[in-house]
């Protein structure tokens, strides 16, 4: 199917709402393999630092350069409403986190061998203030 002219690219959520879906890593990969806009919404819910980074650039490594930080659904609105939460950090911290890995250090400090360039961005609700 061919799209061009009509969007201009695609946003892929990361586990809406708090359910378990492909990884929207590899959604996204297929997507720019077709030549098509990627923003990929990146969830801090239910992941740890380490899993963040390898996640991170993971999708680095496939092509994925604009990201979209959200801390997430609370998975009390999912399918594994009797599971522990994990909400170490928000988006401001992945923002942070996005920044560090950009200046060429993992998130423990250590140099990188390549400065992964994104372009982040994140949610604001007014309602919330």
């Amino acid at each position: 199917m061919d799209l061009e002219g009509v969007l201009d690219g695609f946003v892929v959520t990361d586990t809406p709402p708090a359910q378990a879906f492909m990884s929207p890593i590899a959604v996204a990969h297929m997507l720019i393999d077709r030549r098509y806009e990627t923003i990929l919404t990146f969830s801090c819910s239910n992941r740890n630092h380490t899993a963040l980074q390898g996640d991170l650039l993971a999708a680095y490594a496939l092509g994925v350069r604009n990201i979209v930080c959200v801390t997430g659904d609370h998975l009390e609105t999912g399918h594994h409403s009797s599971r522990l939460q994990n909400l170490d950090f928000d988006s401001i911290s992945l923002l942070e986190d996005i920044s560090l890995l950009s200046s060429g250090k993992d998130l423990t400090g250590e140099h990188l061998t390549e400065n992964p360039q994104f372009l982040p961005g994140a949610v604001f609700n007014p309602l919330l203030l």
